[in-house]
């Protein structure tokens, strides 16, 4: 999933909203790996997957968005990338399967 490339036409070669078996998708997966990517790269890489349709309100299996895999970090590291989903229209009150949000 981390190998997104473009093709010559300005196309992505992975669905932006694929998920696996449990669910997770190539921008939570962005997020899973914020402890091994460069926060700039990682904003590089969301805002790819942002660009090419990927939904920024997705859950995983267990309800879970972006935002709530973001939680888990230092906000210098996530700001941008929160900014980022901001400006496509994330919604804050997402609750997942044991009724939390990311703002609670």
């Amino acid at each position: 999933l981390l190998q997104l490339k473009k093709t010559g036409s300005d196309q992505l070669l992975v669905d932006p909203n694929f998920t696996n078996s449990e669910k997770q998708f190539p921008l939570y997966y962005v997020a899973l790996k914020l402890e091994t990517l460069k926060p700039k790269k990682a904003l590089r890489m969301a805002t790819e997957l942002i660009k090419f349709g990927a939904n920024v309100n997705m859950q995983t299996a267990n309800g879970q968005t972006v935002l709530f895999r973001l939680a888990f970090f230092p906000l210098a590291q996530t700001i941008a990338l929160i900014e980022k989903m901001v400006e496509h229209h994330i919604d804050f009150n997402i609750v997942d399967h044991e009724q939390n949000t990311f703002l609670r």
